[in-house]
C-alpha cells in the first residue's frame, strides 16, 4: 500500500485530512479483530508511548469564548467537578500503587482496605453522576428555531464527564445546531478508572450499561417511519461506545435504515470505525477511483442507483438524481457527498455519513482515531490491501494553532471548531459564529502524475495515496478545498440543513 499523504492548510499548515473509506499505507501491530492477549498489549503500550500528551488534554486551562458552557469556565459546580477529579486521581493512583502490598498483609486486612476504597470511591462518583441516564439539552438554547421533527439528535459523553458537564455538552451541542439533543450519560467512575474501561471495552468489546440504552434509542429512533434523520454525535470514550453500537446496527438493520445514520466524533477514542459498502459494485467503483471515495464521492449515477434506494420516509426530492446536481457545494465532487441530502446514494456505504474531529495533541484522538486512521491493518498475510479499520473522514487540527490543542468537548473541541456568535447588545451566546479559522482553513489535496484516469463524469482524478485525496476537474495538479467544503457537520449550524443552502 502506498503510504499516506497528510494534507495541510495552505496558511497555517495546521490541518490535516484522512480520507473516508481506504486506510493509511503503513501496518498496524494489531486490530480490533485479534486475540484480546493481543489487543491489551498494545493498548497499554500505546497508552505510555502516547504519555506525553496526557498533560495537554486540558490546555488551555482558561476559558475561551464558551460562556458558561466551558468546562473549567468559573463557576462552583465546575469547581467541584475539578476538586473532585482531582481526589479520585489521586485515591485511584494509590489503590493501584498499593495491589503488591495485598501479597504481604493478611487478606482481611486487603478486604477492609478494598471494600474501604470502594465505597469512598463510588460516593465521589455519585456525587458527579447523580442518578439518571438520559438528559435532554435545555429548550430554551432551540426557541424560535425551525422545528426538525423528522430527525433525532443523540450524544454519548466521553471519560470524566458527570451529570453537570453533560448538561453543559448537550447545551452548547443545542445552541450551536439549533436541535435538540438527548443525552445518554456515560457515568465517570474517575480518570483513571475511566481510562481502564475504555482498555476493557476495546479489548474485550465488554457493553456498559449505557451502551445497552443507547442501542435501544438508536435503534428505535432508525426504526421510526417518521424518522429520516438520526445524527448521532460522540465525544472521548463515547466513540467506543458508539463504534460498538454501530457493529450492532449493521447486524440487525436493514440497509434502508442504517442510511439514515450520520455519525460525527470528536477525540474519538475507538480502535474502530465499520461503515461497510452496500454493493460490490460500490466496493468494485471505490477501489477504481481511490481519491474520490476518500471524499465519498466515488460513485457514478449508474453505481449509485446500483449500491442504494433513497433512505425509508424520506421525500421523493431528497433523493439521488438529478437534485443531487443542484445541490452541489461549490466544492463540487469532492464535497457533493458533504452537501447531499442522500449521502449513502453518493457514497455506497451503509451508514450515511460518518466525520471525525480530532486534535492533533490530544492524547485520547492520538490513542484512537489518529493512530488508527494514520496507519491501516494490513492485509492477509500483512501484504497490505486489508478493509480499513476506521470508515469515516476525519479532521485533524494541529498544535500550530496555538492555544486549544486539549480534549474537552466545549472549551477546545467546540470553541476552535463551532465558535459561539455572540449578541452585539447582551454579550450572549446566539448560535454558531457564521466563520471561523478552522474552517476556512484550506486543505490542499492531490499531485499531478502519470496514471491519472478520467472518471465516469469526465472528471480527471488526481493520482495518488488512497488515504486521501479528491477528485479533480481538468487537469490541475492539485487541489485546494476548505474544511467547510468538506464538513458536513458544519451545514448543520444554527439550524440549517446540507443541501438546503447551509453554506
Amino acid at each position: 500500500m502506498a503510504h499516506p499523504v497528510k494534507t495541510e492548510t495552505a496558511r497555517h499548515r495546521s490541518i490535516e485530512f484522512f480520507g473516508s473509506k481506504v486506510g493509511g499505507g503503513l501496518a498496524n501491530e494489531y486490530r480490533y479483530t485479534d486475540v484480546p492477549s493481543k489487543l491489551l498489549f498494545w493498548d497499554i503500550y500505546y497508552v505510555f508511548y502516547y504519555a506525553w500528551a496526557l498533560p495537554l488534554v486540558v490546555r488551555p486551562l482558561r476559558p475561551r469564548g464558551g460562556n458558561g458552557f466551558d468546562e473549567l469556565a468559573w463557576g462552583w459546580r465546575n469547581a467541584y467537578c475539578v476538586v473532585v477529579h482531582s481526589v479520585l486521581i489521586v485515591l485511584q493512583l494509590g489503590f493501584l500503587m498499593c495491589i503488591p502490598v495485598a501479597l504481604l498483609v493478611p487478606p482481611w486486612v486487603t478486604a477492609v482496605f478494598v471494600a474501604a476504597f470502594w465505597a469512598v470511591n463510588l460516593l465521589l462518583c455519585w456525587t458527579l453522576n447523580g442518578s439518571k441516564m438520559t438528559y435532554m439539552s435545555d429548550p430554551k438554547y432551540t426557541a424560535g428555531r425551525e422545528s426538525h421533527d423528522h430527525e433525532k439528535w443523540l450524544y454519548i459523553n466521553g471519560i470524566a464527564t458527570g451529570e453537570h458537564w453533560l448538561k453543559s455538552n448537550l447545551d452548547r451541542l443545542a445552541l450551536t445546531f439549533g436541535r435538540p439533543v438527548l443525552g445518554i450519560h456515560n457515568s465517570t467512575y474517575g480518570i483513571v478508572f475511566d481510562l481502564l474501561e475504555c482498555i476493557v471495552q476495546r479489548t474485550f468489546g465488554y457493553a456498559t450499561e449505557d451502551i445497552r440504552r443507547c442501542y435501544v434509542e438508536v435503534k428505535r429512533a432508525l426504526s421510526d417511519d417518521k424518522t429520516t434523520k438520526v445524527v448521532f454525535i460522540l465525544h472521548s470514550q463515547g466513540g467506543i461506545e458508539g463504534g460498538a453500537i454501530a457493529d450492532w446496527l449493521l447486524q440487525e438493520l436493514p440497509q434502508n435504515l442504517l442510511s439514515k445514520l450520520e455519525v460525527y466524533t470528536f477525540g474519538n477514542a475507538a480502535n474502530h470505525f465499520n461503515n461497510p459498502f452496500r454493493s460490490a459494485t460500490a466496493e468494485a467503483e471505490a477501489e477504481r477511483r481511490p481519491l474520490a471515495a476518500a471524499v465519498d464521492a466515488a460513485l457514478g449515477p449508474t453505481a449509485a442507483a446500483a449500491a442504494a434506494a433513497p433512505p425509508a420516509a424520506s421525500e421523493p426530492a431528497r433523493g439521488a438524481g438529478p437534485q443531487e446536481a443542484r445541490d452541489d457545494p461549490p466544492g463540487g465532487l469532492a464535497g457533493r457527498e458533504a452537501g447531499s441530502r442522500n449521502p449513502a446514494a453518493l457514497s455506497g456505504s451503509a451508514i450515511g455519513h460518518i466525520e471525525h474531529y480530532c486534535h492533533s495533541t490530544d492524547f485520547v484522538a492520538l490513542w484512537g482515531v489518529l493512530h488508527f486512521k494514520a496507519a491501516g491493518a494490513a492485509g492477509p498475510g500483512g501484504g497490505g490491501g486489508g478493509a480499513p479499520v476506521f470508515a469515516g473522514r476525519a479532521f485533524s487540527r494541529a498544535a500550530a494553532a496555538r492555544g486549544q490543542e486539549g480534549h474537552l468537548l466545549c472549551q477546545h473541541y467546540l470553541n476552535a471548531m463551532f465558535p459561539l456568535q455572540r449578541d452585539g447588545a447582551t454579550g450572549e451566546p446566539v448560535g454558531c459564529a457564521e466563520t471561523n479559522a478552522f474552517m476556512e482553513g484550506e486543505v490542499t489535496v492531490g499531485a499531478a502524475a502519470a496514471g491519472a484516469d478520467d472518471g465516469p463524469d469526465g472528471e480527471d482524478e488526481q493520482p495518488g495515496p488512497p488515504g486521501v485525496g479528491v477528485v479533480g476537474r481538468g487537469g490541475a495538479g492539485t487541489m485546494t478545498r476548505k474544511v467547510k467544503e468538506l464538513s458536513r457537520l458544519w451545514q448543520y449550524r444554527n439550524g440549517r440543513s446540507p443541501g438546503a443552502g447551509a453554506w
